[in-house]
């Protein structure tokens, strides 16, 4: 026999009745109660556990190490069988959070009499009633009678919302003895209770076929058996694999759309007409009302959520306990493998070289990710869930989320192309397969040009296209750039300044090397775009601005700098002239904006910040 944290020596001998399938040990302890004779309640509860006894007594029974102890030698009990077999901890156990679930069991082994009642409430502390008086099936005992010479209390039959006999699919009935009351002749067997009851309490009544609220009650009733019987030897999940499973399921009948939204209304409308009004106050389980809308609550983790609630959404979903449970593909979010490695510059490039990967959980979104390096090359790429899952019901192997490292072999091809005179950014992007702007943010990183060496591609404009205009941005001199700017200007006649400025090479050299021509050569073009009666409301106010731009710190957002620029001028602008004013306008105030430009981030810091 096998304990856990016992001292097997100085044992006590306790009078023993081997259990039945499927009993309680409270209904083992009811009949042992029957042959000894006990008058207290609280004597046979000390005597066999140990400790005083409280109301989970007959659900999650604590101690038991304590008990087992008293057996005879040689017996073939150990802690867990009892658990798993004998109590109603696996009904519950799959639906707790692993630490708890672990915490839990350990304590029914050798804990005290505080821990499992707090246990129980944090399990039952629901809008969802518990029972009051045991039940029993009127097949059962006749059949328990028949093989093992006497009835008992099954398990199955104690729990909430289970009301038929998954064996016998006939109503259960209910009997006088209470549940979790303990005192004087409390502790009662179904022997006993069936004594001093009358022959119609035997009397079955079979379920309706053809009746839909009874389908409900024994796909319930068989859903509920299934986890006694297996809840013990699933692992023990985190409220995140259960709600990820849910996911699955909502995401293959729609609810969920490729957004990872959560189409609430819809869900909302279908389980009411799935589940009728009457039979939802019927299983505790209303949308309405002081409940409140759990099938929301569910959704998410760290919340109690009793056990029926998800077996009356996994059956809404078309599914059931034994397939939401056994689908291995499903506790591996990114099965099968092995893993492509999709960095381009790899030699194992789109082969499924990586046979393992990190599991996150980003707290942002709420969704949970992998991680996959290549160990040929270090290069790492992260997958989530709701993205990998479901791209018309099969998973894309090729698709990125986020880059997490790029590896030194990427790191070193980038730095050579970059540094190909032949290449430029548009050939280094297809040869790569990045988009343009992760290139320019990662040439940052390994601190290279902006662009490919003697190569630019200047951008087609908002309001009109333009030529591609090749230069080499380490000969051009002061009197080439001037040129090219105004040839770029003069071509777009009708693009606007924030599009110009966005010319690569030209207009930041101009900026490094000749800021008081470009700066002279922006002005009068945004002062030529404007209506002069609409300029000279705003030209004092430019005026001021400007000159208190000099008052600010540097390396902020453009955002930031004009609110604290209204702030320093509050009182003089008073009620004329609100913030947001200001911020739609800008274009309006041209010595402003320059001013605002000297103050921006650097290229640098907006990589940090990112």
């Amino acid at each position: 026999m096998k304990l856990d944290n016992v001292n097997l020596m100085n044992r006590r001998q306790i009078f023993w009745l081997d259990t039945h399938p499927d009993e309680l040990l409270y209904s083992d302890i009811a009949r042992i109660k029957d042959q000894m004779d006990y008058e207290n309640d609280y004597a046979l509860i000390e005597d066999y556990f140990g400790t005083k006894p409280y109301k989970a007594f007959y659900a999650l029974p604590s101690n038991i190490n304590f008990l087992l102890l008293g057996l005879p030698p040689g017996n073939v009990y150990t802690s867990d069988y009892i658990i798993d077999k004998h109590t109603l901890f696996p009904f519950y156990a799959p639906f707790l959070r692993g630490d708890i679930a672990k915490n839990l069991k350990e304590d029914m082994k050798s804990g005290n009499k505080i821990s499992i009642p707090s246990y129980n409430a944090a399990l039952l502390d629901t809008h969802v009633e518990p029972l009051t008086y045991f039940r029993y099936c009127p097949g059962c005992v006749k059949q328990d009678r028949s093989s093992y010479g006497e009835a008992y209390w099954h398990r199955v039959h104690q729990l909430i919302n289970v009301v038929v006999c998954p064996d016998h699919k006939i109503f259960l009935k209910v009997s006088t003895v209470e549940m979790g009351v303990i005192g004087q002749n409390k502790i009662k067997s179904l022997e006993q209770e069936l004594k001093t009851n009358s022959v119609a309490a035997l009397v079955p009544k079979v379920i309706d076929k053809k009746n839909i609220m009874d389908q409900v009650y024994l796909s319930l009733a068989n859903q509920a058996k299934w986890l006694l019987e297996n809840g013990s030897q699933l692992p023990f999940y985190d409220d995140e694999e259960i709600l990820r499973r849910c996911h699955i399921l909502l995401t293959k009948k729609g609810y969920i759309n490729l957004d990872g939204e959560l189409q609430i209304s819809q869900l909302l409308k279908d389980f009411n007409n799935y589940y009728s009004p009457p039979l939802q106050k019927k299983l505790q389980c209303e949308l309405e009302g002081s409940a409140g809308n759990w099938l929301g609550k569910i959704l998410y983790p760290n919340l109690v959520k009793h056990p029926t609630f998800f077996l009356l959404v996994i059956n809404f979903l078309g599914s059931d306990i034994m397939t939401f449970f056994n689908d291995s593909q499903r506790h591996y979010p990114f099965e099968p493998s092995p893993w492509p490695c999709l960095n381009p510059c790899c030699p194992d490039y789109k082969k499924k070289t990586i046979f393992s990967y990190k599991k996150g959980f980003c707290r942002r979104t709420s969704v949970s990710f992998g991680s996959f390096k290549c160990l040929f090359c270090g290069f790492t790429y992260c997958r989530n869930v709701k993205s990998y899952e479901f791209v018309m019901g099969q998973a894309d192997d090729i698709q990125i989320d986020k880059i997490k490292t790029f590896g030194k072999l990427w790191d070193s091809q980038v730095i050579k192309f970059w540094g190909d005179p032949n290449l430029n950014l548009g050939q280094i992007v297809q040869k790569l397969g990045f988009p343009e702007q992760e290139l320019l943010k990662q040439s940052s990183r390994l601190g290279l040009p902006r662009y490919p060496k003697g190569e630019i591609i200047i951008k087609k404009f908002e309001d009109s296209s333009i030529k591609t205009i090749i230069v080499d941005n380490k000969h051009l001199s002061i009197a080439v750039c001037r040129k090219l700017w105004l040839k770029i200007c003069t071509e777009n006649e009708r693009a606007s300044l924030s599009s110009l400025k966005k010319a690569p090479v030209v207009y930041s050299l101009l900026k490094a090397r000749d800021w008081d021509w470009l700066k002279k050569d922006l002005t009068r073009r945004l002062i030529g775009k404007i209506n002069p009666e609409i300029y000279a409301k705003w030209e004092e106010l430019d005026v001021l601005l400007a000159a208190k731009a000099k008052q600010l710190g540097k390396n902020r957002s453009r955002e930031i700098l004009i609110k604290q620029l209204y702030q320093l001028n509050e009182k003089e602008f008073g009620s004329k002239i609100k913030l947001s004013s200001i911020l739609s306008n800008i274009r309006y105030l041209p010595l402003t904006e320059i001013a605002l430009e000297e103050l921006l981030l650097a290229p640098e810091e907006i990589i940090k910040s990112d």
